[in-house]
């Protein structure tokens, strides 16, 4: 639907009059043209949207033109009357009268409901006392009149900060999450600022890019502070309390301590522990900076993790440099197409650039060789990704894996283990080896018994025993082997050992 046509419905239904045939209604213009066929049993022009109610469903019908049906839902406490929104109870009884534009409840577990009439907004607790009165302008905010959101924000340039409390204490606490909080807000142009000056271990440069990319949908931040034995861990534990690991993120944490206080190697790797068991499909990447803070008390720790979504599917599906040129050009054909991009472009390909690399007849192995010594070469570090990327097997198509591409996939992991790349590093809480024996006894699960599916799983058994015969292990064995050796690190060593890995 075009702007246009948009704007043309919108004007017409707020200047709309109701109209009633048969016990319905409907709305029709002063000159007579019908808006929308009288067929609700309900209709109510409201600021911001018109909500049309009909037998047990109801429909929205948004100012952008989008639409929602839905069925209606006993748990339903929004009413509207007289093109206004106001809140029952659970037993039915007005809580707040249907005076507003806006009324949200953050949730069962929260206690807070948010109104709103006009640019005018006000935040209460369910017994109706005012909360959340505490709220700086900022200039940024793309919404300002709903500054604290803890659903997802996306792209509203200021970021929710929460942080679990013991107690109520001032006019930016609330109870959410089934706890007290602290909710701040922080500016998302200040999160390189924030990462990037830290004294003890820096955020990878990449990180920050990807959070400022045009690809990303911000959502939000936490914050604790805890003391005792392993406090990054205890920090952790707490985000786990407010939300944080129930969905796909890429996440940034700043563990800030007095310059008095050393960090437990072991407590370091139990919170990196912690990220590497996130499933799969629900942690992209996690990467962590160290800063002195001497507002905090010696043997405190403050962590700071902002969580968001980077996507850019949509764009790479279309991009023939990846779709083709990695795959399947020659050296000279790559570096042709790297020098005509944008510094940042180019920089953001050559980090990506060995996902892309994978078994074609196009291309023999020594051509291969040089596309990889090549990008080596031009600044793409991440060589490990190269032997995810030919470890992974997909049991439902382990049939169309060839003899010739089995001898292929060793060559690329011997040359990425020779450049540095890490066989044994962990991820959804696995080693690429267990990932591999994991998904092989899927496919012979899944496999008939007969000639081309034995040849199939013998050439995927002979190379996990190529894998192993190179020192693929498990996890336990890995992070038996990673304790081990942390006693007396470093943070920055300890974190030196991980990205490495």
């Amino acid at each position: 639907m075009s702007n246009d046509i948009i704007s043309d419905f919108w004007k017409k239904a707020t200047t709309a009059k109701k109209c009633e045939e048969a016990g319905l209604w409907g709305l029709i213009t002063p000159n007579g043209e019908v808006v929308l066929k009288p067929k609700y049993d309900q209709i109510e022009v409201c600021a911001d949207f018109i909500y049309a109610h009909y037998g047990t469903r109801h429909k929205f019908f948004y100012k952008n033109g989008s639409q929602s049906d839905c069925a209606d839902r006993e748990d339903e406490r929004q009413f509207y009357e007289n093109g206004k929104v106001g809140l029952k109870d659970n037993n039915g009884n007005i809580l707040i009268p249907a005076q507003y534009d806006e009324v949200y409840e953050w949730g069962d577990d929260c206690d807070v409901i948010y109104v709103r009439c006009g640019k005018e907004f006000h935040y209460y607790s369910h017994n109706l006392e005012e909360i959340l009165k505490d709220v700086d302008f900022i200039e940024e905010d793309a919404e300002p009149e709903y500054p604290y959101s803890i659903g997802e924000d996306q792209n509203r340039n200021v970021m929710l900060c929460v942080e679990p409390i013991s107690a109520k204490e001032g006019n930016r606490d609330c109870f959410a999450y089934g706890q007290w909080v602290r909710l701040n807000r922080i500016r998302c142009k200040d999160v390189r600022k924030i990462f990037s000056n830290c004294e003890v271990v820096n955020i990878p440069l990449d990180a920050i890019e990807k959070f400022e990319d045009k690809h990303t949908y911000i959502y939000s931040a936490r914050m604790s502070r805890c003391k005792g034995v392993f406090p990054i861990v205890a920090c952790i534990e707490k985000f786990k309390t407010l939300g944080c690991y129930d969905s796909s993120w890429n996440y940034l944490l700043k563990i800030s301590i007095n310059r008095n206080t050393g960090i437990d190697p072991h407590d370091l790797y139990g919170a990196i522990k912690h990220f590497e068991n996130i499933e799969y499909d629900k942690c992209i990447r996690f990467d962590i900076a160290i800063d002195y803070d001497d507002t905090l008390e010696e043997g405190e720790v403050q962590v700071l993790q902002i969580h968001y979504f980077w996507d850019d599917m949509g764009e790479f599906l279309y991009d023939s440099f990846r779709q083709t040129t990695l795959k399947e050009g020659t050296k000279e054909e790559i570096e042709t197409a790297l020098n005509e991009m944008s510094p940042h472009t180019r920089h953001k390909m050559l980090l990506e650039a060995y996902w892309w690399i994978g078994y074609t007849e196009k291309r023999d192995w020594k051509e291969t060789e040089n596309v990889l010594d090549y990008l080596f070469s031009e600044g793409s570090a991440n060589v490990t990704m190269l032997i995810k990327r030919h470890i992974e097997l997909n049991p439902y198509w382990i049939e169309d894996v060839s003899e010739a591409e089995w001898h292929y996939k060793e060559k690329v992991i011997s040359w990425a283990i020779s450049k540095g790349g890490q066989l044994n590093y962990i991820h959804n809480a696995m080693t690429p080896y267990e990932e591999f024996l994991a998904n092989l006894k899927d496919a012979i699960e899944m496999k008939n018994e007969g000639n081309k599916s034995k040849a199939s799983i013998k050439n995927a058994e002979r190379f996990a025993e190529w894998l192993k015969e190179h020192g693929a292990i498990s996890s336990a064995e890995q992070r038996m082997l990673i304790s081990s050796n942390i006693d007396g690190l470093s943070a920055k060593e300890v974190i030196d050992i991980v990205r490495k890995i």
